[in-house]
């Protein structure tokens, strides 16, 4: 379940908070409707952007075969998505007979450099800092999951969830083509992926709640040519969808790392998906539900009942609440203690105590959370000062799709914040939250392109 907040938009004494028209919260102004349409910690789903699409090529019943297929890739930078999809809910797939049943499982390597295996232990370790999942690495007896390094082709491949327990002991389950001379990017995407499999998580395109407007002509010959498959595996492996009653799913999440790019041209609105590089917010929420611990089964109830408290006009409650799951690590608990320390709601207002919680969510890529501590860097309220990080911030967070990012980006661009005014940049930027009724933009980006005479 996700929880929002009204962000604490600029204050009036700063620059970008005049020519904003917005009004800090804890200076004395309160909230304006001309800067952000919330109204408290759980008012509504978050403004997020997202493309109506998914990740290329899918896994098989049992192996990842687009993994070991797509082989090297030189993937794009990333931009910002430009359609809304799935809001106000936790997104993911997985089939549920791939779902492990214990909560620690062995993992060995069958060869690899120490110095590679450390780097892809790192990176594997982040799905337990989301979970109750515990990996045991190169244990004596039988494993769980067995590594393979093969090439260097930045690909992979891996067996899906408990369909390792059919593969022989002495067979890999998952194949990385990694060696030590592989970038951290490329490393960190293929490790969180194929252990996202192993988890029994599959590709997002395949997610029964998204229809995706594949051009099938376009699949077929690229899949083909890329790929040699024939019609009916491109079909199997790209265009199907699972079956809803055998898999546990929620709405589409096209920046999860289970996604993968896809060109414009295999689509037929043209718009291509970005490839992921970390974990998305939602594959964080998802994996702690398909594997709590005992920790975060008691955060998540402690958050519902906080929006429950605050949705009955009890903040001082709510504080409470949401304060213990705060500190067992949910960001949406942390988001939601910071606005209620800056804003001086249900507890004492603490503009410092509050940065630190906006801090602690946006370390862990929570984009509302960017925009919060980036609101008040601006400002200089509770932190000092810091123009550049506080650019740094907005940037993050409209490139995960935060509607507010994108606002305080562009107006960053208009008045030229810690680096040279860009007007047709601002334009942009506020164009691209317009076009998700985003009602501040489209005010905004109406003054500007009139100023300019556009």
């Amino acid at each position: 379940m996700t929880n929002t907040f009204a962000m604490s938009p600029f204050g009036r004494r700063t620059a970008l908070g005049r020519m904003l028209g917005c009004v800090a919260i804890g200076t004395g102004g309160g909230l304006t409707a001309g800067c952000v349409p919330e109204t408290g910690p759980v008012a509504s789903a978050p403004r997020t952007a997202s493309l109506a699409g998914a990740g290329a090529a899918a896994a098989s019943c049992d192996a990842c075969a687009f993994c070991a297929a797509v082989g090297e890739f030189h993937p794009p930078a990333p931009t910002p998505c430009v359609t809304a999809s799935g809001q106000g809910t936790c997104r993911g797939v997985a089939m549920t007979r791939s779902i492990w049943d214990r909560r620690e499982l062995r993992v060995g390597f069958m060869n690899g450099d120490v110095q590679l295996i450390e780097r892809v232990v790192n990176a594997a370790d982040e799905w337990t800092r989301h979970s109750g999942l515990r990996f045991i690495y190169n244990p004596p007896g039988r494993t769980d999951i067995r590594i393979q390094f093969r090439g260097t082709s930045g690909g992979g491949s891996s067996t899906v969830g408990r369909a390792t327990e059919r593969v022989d002991q002495a067979a890999p389950t998952m194949v990385l083509g990694l060696s030590v001379m592989s970038s951290e990017r490329v490393l960190r995407r293929l490790v969180l992926h194929e252990f996202g499999h192993a988890l029994g998580l599959e590709h997002e395109h395949q997610n029964p709640a998204e229809e995706i407007p594949w051009d099938h002509d376009a699949v077929y010959a690229h899949a083909a040519r890329e790929w040699g498959w024939s019609r009916s595996t491109a079909q199997h492996n790209i265009l199907d969808r699972l079956q809803a009653e055998r898999t546990q799913f929620t709405a589409f999440d096209p920046r999860s790392i289970m996604a993968y790019g896809i060109p414009a041209a295999l689509r037929r609105d043209r718009v291509a998906i970005p490839w992921n590089f970390d974990l998305s917010d939602f594959d964080k929420v998802f994996i702690g539900m398909l594997y709590p611990g005992p920790n975060r089964a008691s955060a998540a109830t402690s958050l519902e009942e906080g929006q429950r408290l605050w949705a009955a006009g009890n903040a001082a409650a709510a504080f409470e609440a949401w304060l213990p799951a705060a500190r067992q690590g949910l960001p949406d608990a942390q988001a939601a203690v910071a606005y209620c320390l800056q804003a001086g709601l249900g507890t004492a207002r603490d503009p410092a105590g509050a940065a630190r919680w906006y801090r602690a969510a946006a370390e862990q890529g929570h984009a509302i959370s960017m925009v919060g501590l980036g609101v008040m860097l601006e400002a200089g309220t509770g932190v000092t000062e810091n123009l550049p990080e506080a650019v740094r911030l907005f940037r993050g967070a409209a490139e995960r799709g935060s509607t507010d990012g994108m606002f305080y980006l562009a107006g960053a661009y208009e008045l030229g914040l810690s680096m040279p005014a860009d007007r047709a940049e601002a334009l942009r930027w506020y164009g691209l939250a317009a076009r998700l009724n985003h009602a501040p933009s489209v005010a905004r980006q109406a003054r500007l392109r009139a100023r300019m005479g556009t």
